[in-house]
């Protein structure tokens, strides 16, 4: 008989969408990571009757948790099987050095240990030096960094000879000479050469500053596609410079309101449909093919085509609300990531909570670095030029993170309040300005 096959959605916890760990069943056949639904249960040790987050069944007294050793096999198997084709080197790909036989495709290389790694020995490698980080880098041809004489990484530049040279050359060959890092002198010299190029093409001073600006504006997005790992810093900062006003973001305000056909039956809508709260009891909702009927979302009413720009004030605690923005197509039924705002192609998501923010598009997490969390943040959208920015409000204004992409369809702002089948324990919600 053929072996069943399972896809890693079948595999994957209702509460954590993650592949299942410790795969534990409960008596309705459902089945958790045993951690999620001891937390999930842990919450409800007050009243002592326990649900189902999928199907509401209730259970009392507290039902005995049993490994279910038939799917942590699965689970195991899948593990061991998922490496798709495409991860073996091809011509022009960087080999992982660990590798024995038919070698995959590296993903990172280690300045240190001046190897580098597919997922799978890089994960090792990250196991096995977690108590002292090593220094790595998006996966490179590492010859090509290597100091010839010292065998140490070319991450420094010597002004006064003209060469990359490696942090020994300058205690040595190049000691008291004028050095810089690497990429900060790759930076400085196209900026040179920019301002020069203006220089002999601009006369007038006014004509000149302006043109300066403009070239400079181009420059920086062209070395924001280029600059790698070490370039993630200049990233942030270059974006902040060149994020809209205040002023011209107020420009383009506008007032949105939250459509009841979209809403799933745990949100209560208020204020003349402005505000979200999550709630543990059903709205009399009526059915609607544009209802979300697993996910607690909604969408706004309003699409965005042009320029927008809108506040919402959120509360709540862990895991906290995602506000995004989403193509009319996303899917509406049943529980699979093609309908959870920022797990698809189809909708991107800031999520916010008490300790940090984190961007979602694609079922890919970005943890964003931030120095404190605001409970006021504007969204600015320019859709023609495929922006999308997350903005801290308070007395000033602060940009979160900028998104730079294509969009095909009309958007339509949406809200996630509240995690479903994790019971009300802290209300979320939110509040259009």
């Amino acid at each position: 008989m053929a072996e069943a096959r399972f896809s890693q959605d079948e595999l994957t916890c209702p509460l954590c969408l993650d592949l299942l760990k410790d795969p534990v069943s409960i008596q309705c056949g459902h089945s958790y990571c045993k951690s999620c639904i001891t937390g999930c249960w842990d919450q409800e040790d007050q009243m002592r009757v326990y649900s189902c987050p999928q199907c509401r069944q209730t259970f009392s007294p507290r039902p005995t948790l049993a490994r279910n050793t038939m799917l942590t096999d699965l689970v195991e198997k899948l593990k061991k099987t998922k490496l798709p084709a495409d991860c073996y080197a091809g011509a022009g790909d960087v080999q992982c050095d660990v590798c024995t036989g038919r070698k995959y495709k590296a993903v990172k290389s280690c300045l240190v240990c001046q190897e580098s790694y597919c997922q799978t020995h890089f994960d090792r490698h990250e196991e096995l030096h977690s108590h002292k980080p090593h220094k790595v880098i998006d996966a490179t041809g590492l010859q090509e960094m290597i100091c010839q004489k010292h065998e140490k990484h070319l991450e420094m530049y010597c002004m006064t000879d003209q060469q990359c040279i490696c942090k020994l050359c300058t205690k040595y060959e190049h000691k008291n000479h004028n050095t810089v890092s690497a990429a900060a002198q790759r930076i400085e010299k196209q900026v040179y050469k920019t301002i020069s190029k203006v220089n002999t093409q601009c006369s007038d001073p006014i004509v000149h500053l302006f043109s300066l600006i403009d070239k400079l504006e181009d420059f920086c997005k062209e070395e924001l596609k280029k600059i790698s790992d070490r370039g993630k810093v200049l990233e942030i900062h270059l974006l902040s410079e060149t994020s809209p006003s205040s002023s011209h973001i107020m420009e383009n305000s506008h007032q949105l309101t939250l459509d009841t056909n979209t809403a799933h039956k745990r949100l209560r809508l208020s204020e003349s449909n402005r505000v979200i709260t999550g709630t543990n009891t059903d709205q009399p909702y009526p059915d609607h093919p544009g209802r979300f009927d697993f996910w607690s979302q909604v969408l706004c009413s309003e699409c965005v085509c042009g320029r927008c720009y809108w506040e919402l004030e959120w509360n709540g605690g862990e895991p906290g609300v995602r506000i995004s923005v989403s193509y009319k197509s996303i899917s509406r039924k049943g529980q699979s990531k093609a309908c959870l705002f920022g797990n698809n192609d189809q909708s991107w998501s800031l999520q916010c909570n008490p300790s940090r923010y984190l961007f979602r598009h694609n079922n890919v997490v970005t943890d964003l670095p931030v120095e404190s969390i605001s409970s006021r943040i504007g969204v600015f959208v320019d859709h023609s030029a495929g922006t999308l920015s997350f903005y801290s409000v308070s007395d000033t204004m602060s940009l979160i993170h900028t998104v730079q992409t294509t969009f095909t369809q009309p958007l339509y702002p949406g809200f996630l309040p509240l995690y479903p089948g994790f019971g009300v324990y802290k209300e979320s919600s939110v509040k259009l300005c």
